[in-house]
């Protein structure tokens, strides 16, 4: 009986100590986790910040993007636009966590019918974790309106139709660098859509920089002046000239035309359009703003052929003269003068430019 009691008196003082072991480890490790909690935060809050980041200046640039596009817009269709500047971007990812930790241990004291006692401890954890994530983005926008780079900047780029273009049907696969539907210049609730063509994507990135962080800049300064035939006809004197139509103004001057005609590049030097022949009784000086080139195709005496340029050497190219004479009408030409270069257009010749092309379009649309 006794050895019995020592025995079992022995096996609960050896189950005590070992929970009580259990408990002195419990109470070490737990600190630890609380520091481990801690850089597990810290972690997730640096990763948050850096796709905040990236989300941040996603928006910032879609901000640009369909200002860009709803500016065009407007100024195609004469409706009022305005550019906004968006400054003193802020974000702010606020993180708060919190927890709690408690601890209850019972003691149960048992005794047998044979005098021995067993002590049972009972040890309860509860651990509480919550979490709280607040995310805040301040854009401020400012209208520019002592800038007028910036706006000539839209109306030179709708100066040239090619480069933005309107149609009632999307455009074709790959056709188009950016699209914007919009119902602005429709009637009866229908859609139009606006897009620019890839080839002149590097265009639309020159307006972006232009109007936004390159600032002070024209969109274009060319060393030329870009033209357009609209009309070809015999000039009476001299014989064997011709009189080409242009469809800007450009200073009277003496210089070289340059177009090309399928794989093959002209170039048609021209004199200054003689004082002494006068248009609807003016004359015009050198510098005078004229409308028309007067000039003489070369050709080859034996084929007929029109000389075009390749390298330095002239050759006879395919087309005779009165197949390039019909050719070349409607075709942009570029055209450089000896003593005049383009200048910088004001707001008024870039809105007058804007609407020659417009009243084109409408007489296009009505010969159709």
């Amino acid at each position: 009986m006794n050895r019995r009691i020592a025995l079992e008196r022995s096996g609960s003082r050896r189950t005590t100590e070992t929970r009580l072991k259990d408990d002195a480890m419990l109470r070490f490790y737990n600190p630890f986790a609380w520091l481990m909690l801690a850089a597990a935060i810290s972690g997730c809050r640096s990763y948050q910040l850096r796709n905040d980041q990236d989300k941040m200046r996603q928006a910032l640039l879609d901000l640009y993007t369909n200002q860009l596009m709803d500016n065009l817009v407007r100024a195609h269709n004469g409706l009022p636009f305005v550019q906004l500047d968006y400054t003193n971007m802020t974000g702010t990812v606020t993180q708060d966590a919190s927890g709690s930790f408690n601890q209850d241990q019972t003691l149960a004291n048992n005794r047998s019918a044979v005098a021995a006692t067993v002590r049972n401890f009972t040890n309860v954890v509860r651990v509480g974790l919550s979490s709280s994530e607040r995310m805040q983005l301040t854009i401020t926008g400012s209208p520019v309106l002592n800038n007028n780079e910036v706006y000539n900047a839209y109306l030179e780029f709708l100066g040239k139709p090619e480069r933005f273009v309107v149609t009632s049907e999307p455009p074709p696969p790959g056709a188009a660098h950016i699209v914007r539907c919009s119902t602005l210049g429709c009637c009866e609730g229908g859609k139009r859509y606006y897009w620019v063509p890839c080839e002149f994507r590097y265009d639309f990135l020159r307006l972006a920089l232009v109007t936004t962080v390159q600032r002070g800049q024209p969109l274009s300064t060319p060393d030329f002046f870009e033209n357009t035939i609209t009309r070809v006809e015999d000039a009476l004197e001299p014989k064997g000239y011709t009189i080409l139509y242009l469809k800007k103004h450009i200073p009277n001057d003496r210089g070289k035309l340059t177009v090309t005609l399928g794989d093959e590049i002209y170039e048609l030097g021209f004199e200054m359009w003689p004082q002494a022949t006068k248009i609807k009784g003016e004359e015009f000086k050198r510098g005078t703003k004229i409308d028309r080139l007067l000039l003489e195709i070369p050709v080859d005496k034996k084929t007929g052929q029109v000389f075009r340029k390749q390298g330095q050497e002239d050759i006879p190219g395919r087309l005779m003269l009165p197949e390039f004479k019909k050719a070349i009408e409607g075709k942009n030409v570029r055209i450089d003068l000896t003593y005049f270069r383009p200048t910088l257009p004001t707001s008024e010749d870039l809105l007058q430019a804007i609407r020659h092309e417009v009243g084109l379009i409408r007489l296009e649309q009505v010969g159709r």
